[in-house]
């Protein structure tokens, strides 16, 4: 558009006025016939007025920029099929337990299936209950083997009766300050006397299956290792170690399977468990056992006397010495 002449200016002025119109005209008829073009840069003309200038971009920088592209593309495609084809981790908590043979076996943790049992293995594994502990009630005849509170064979020592054990379990976690006679064994007066109720849903997982877990609800710090296809209550003729067992875990890996096998056949003396003769021999000891892939929102401010008042089908699991 041509602008209106203002004949209060001197030819110079208007000279000059004419051809700043003219190089911004100029500039602006180069930028719109470069098309693709992303970069600019200030000129600066004769009197003094800054213009940006657009510059087209080169080949190499075309390829650049097209390889970028290409390399990012690819880049999130890889991750995309990386985490649709990766193995899938267990969805089960796990207990690694390291023994004083110097091996490790590791179980998986059904904790939706039965989670009575299962919380109550977690929460013992996690205050230190097992370690220290022995594996015990070495039994060739029945297929199984123990393992729990007892710290030697031969003995009645257990971590029931640990008072500096004891001291300094989580209050909080435990919730419970003192042993509460509606919960706990009156005569041992410790807090590992109560009972638990049978999970509702147990018979999903049982003790006819091989190297499950199971635990005894008339001691619920008292664990039992299936070796084989075991019969329900561990039987043999009329004897039998407990008619309410419920399974909550198992050492499914093949190492760990074949490490609690060969420990298995250690024993020498045919251990019963009776009047406390319990262990193998040697002894094997557990000397830690730790958790992991636990449910963070359950386990971040557990009490275990709170979750147990409503785990049994919104009922408390935990029954006293009279009332099994």
């Amino acid at each position: 558009m041509k602008r209106k002449k203002n004949y209060s200016l001197t030819a110079r002025e208007r000279k000059a006025l004419r051809e700043s119109d003219e190089n911004k005209n100029a500039n602006a008829a180069r930028a719109e016939s470069s098309a693709g073009e992303n970069t600019e840069e200030n000129v600066v003309l004769e009197n003094g007025e800054a213009v940006a200038v657009k510059r087209p971009m080169s080949k190499k920088s075309v390829w650049i920029m097209v390889t970028c592209i290409v390399l990012a593309l690819v880049i999130i495609l890889t991750a995309v099929l990386l985490l649709v084809l990766q193995p899938q981790t267990s969805k089960y908590p796990r207990a690694t337990f390291r023994l004083s043979n110097g091996s490790t076996i590791t179980m998986e943790i059904y904790e939706d299936e039965a989670p009575i049992a299962a919380t109550n293995f977690l929460f013992l594994a996690q205050i230190g209950f097992f370690d220290g502990t022995i594996i015990y009630d070495v039994q060739p005849e029945r297929n199984f083997m123990r393992f729990g509170a007892y710290k030697g064979y031969g003995t009645d020592e257990t971590k029931y009766k640990d008072a500096d054990f004891i001291a300094n379990i989580p209050q909080k976690m435990f919730n419970v300050v003192n042993a509460d006679t509606q919960y706990f064994d009156k005569a041992e007066s410790n807090k590992f006397g109560y009972r638990l109720r049978k999970d509702l849903n147990s018979g999903t997982r049982y003790g006819d299956e091989a190297f499950v877990v199971s635990y005894n609800n008339a001691n619920a710090g008292d664990f039992v290792i299936n070796l084989i296809d075991n019969n329900r209550d561990f039987r043999v003729g009329t004897s039998s170690i407990a008619s309410n067992l419920v399974a909550f875990g198992k050492f499914a890996d093949e190492a760990s399977q074949k490490i609690l096998q060969d420990i298995y056949a250690l024993d020498k003396n045919l251990h019963t468990g009776i009047n406390n003769t319990v262990g193998t021999d040697p002894v094997i000891r557990i000397e830690s056992v730790k958790v992991s892939n636990l449910n963070k929102k359950k386990w971040k401010n557990f009490e275990f006397i709170s979750y147990m008042n409503t785990a049994y089908d919104g009922k408390t699991a935990i029954s006293n010495w009279y009332n099994a």
